[in-house]
C-alpha cells in the first residue's frame, strides 16, 4: 500500500522520486541494510580469496549494497545498459574500491536493441526499463498506481549496446541476474562462463520462460532452496531462483554435515 502511495505521489510532486532514491541509498549504505532478504544466502556460499560477483541489471546499485552487506570482501562487476542509471551508479559507486561499472547490457550476442522506459504523465520510471516493450508497458496499471489511466502511459525508446558475458573473460563465483524478462538471453550469452567458472546463480523469476530451466539443466545446474543457513535441492517460492552445480551443493553439505539429497 505504501509503495503504491509513494509511486502515485511522485507522478505529481517534482523531485520526490530523487529524494526517495537518495534516502533509500543513504539508509542502506549507513545501516548496511539489504534491499532483499534473499541476499542473505550469499553469506552461506563458499568463500574464495578471488571471489568475483557479477550484478546483471545493476539499476541504482541496491544489489551492490546488498552484496557488500554480506560479502564486503568480494569484487563486484556491474552491467547496466540504461544511461540514466549509469549516471546514478557512477555518482554513487564510481569511486568505490572493488566495484567496476560497465555501461552495456548483456545478451546472447553482440548487437544493439531498443530499451523501453515506461513514463506515466511524463514521469520516467527508469528502474523499470526493459528490452521488452510489452513487459515495460505492463508494469504501470491499476495495481501499482492510484487513479491509473492507460492513456497516460508512454514508452521512451533508446538504442543500447548488448554483448555476451562470454566476451569479457570473467570467472565469477556468484551472479545475480535481474533483467525484466530477458534472463534467457543473458544466460545464452554466458554458456562458456557457466561451463568454465561454475558460478552460483540468483535469477529473478523469468516470466514463465521454460527455456531458462532447460538451458541451466543442460549446463549441469540444479535449482536449490536456501533456508536455515543452508541449501537444499528444490524449487523456491520467492521472486528469485537459486541455481548451482551439484558439486557446489555437495561441498556446502559436507562442510555443514548435512545431506544434499
Amino acid at each position: 500500500m505504501w509503495k503504491k502511495i509513494a509511486r502515485t505521489a511522485q507522478n505529481y510532486v517534482p523531485g520526490l522520486a530523487e529524494v526517495k532514491n537518495e534516502a533509500y541509498h543513504w539508509a542502506r549504505s549507513t545501516f548496511r541494510l539489504a534491499h532483499d532478504p534473499a541476499f542473505a544466502a550469499i553469506a552461506d556460499l563458499p568463500r574464495r580469496e578471488d571471489d568475483l560477483f557479477i550484478d546483471v541489471g545493476a539499476n541504482r546499485g541496491q544489489s551492490i549494497l546488498s552484496m557488500r552487506r554480506y560479502r564486503p570482501d568480494a569484487r563486484i562487476v556491474c552491467f547496466e545498459p540504461n544511461p540514466r542509471m549509469m549516471l546514478w551508479l557512477k555518482g554513487h559507486f564510481g569511486e568505490t574500491e572493488g566495484v567496476r561499472l560497465i555501461g552495456v547490457g548483456l545478451g546472447d550476442k553482440c548487437h544493439r536493441r531498443t530499451l523501453y522506459t515506461p513514463h506515466y504523465k511524463g514521469f520516467p520510471y527508469d528502474g523499470l526499463a526493459t528490452f521488452d516493450a510489452e513487459i515495460s508497458r505492463r508494469y504501470l496499471c491499476e495495481a501499482t498506481l492510484f487513479g491509473f489511466t492507460p492513456e497516460a502511459v508512454t514508452l521512451q525508446q533508446q538504442t543500447c549496446a548488448l554483448l555476451p558475458l562470454d566476451a569479457f573473460g570473467l570467472r565469477p563465483t556468484f551472479m545475480k541476474i535481474d533483467v525484466e524478462g530477458c534472463e534467457y538471453d543473458v544466460l545464452a550469452g554466458a554458456r562458456q562462463t557457466l561451463r568454465k567458472a561454475r558460478p552460483v546463480l540468483m535469477v529473478e523469476r523469468y516470466y514463465g520462460d521454460a527455456r531458462v530451466d532447460l538451458l541451466l539443466r543442460d549446463a549441469g545446474y540444479i535449482e536449490v532452496v536456501h533456508r536455515e543457513g543452508g541449501f537444499w535441492p528444490g524449487r523456491g517460492q520467492g521472486e528469485n531462483a537459486f541455481w548451482m552445480p551439484p558439486q557446489t551443493l555437495h561441498t556446502l553439505a559436507s562442510r555443514s554435515g548435512v545431506s544434499s539429497c
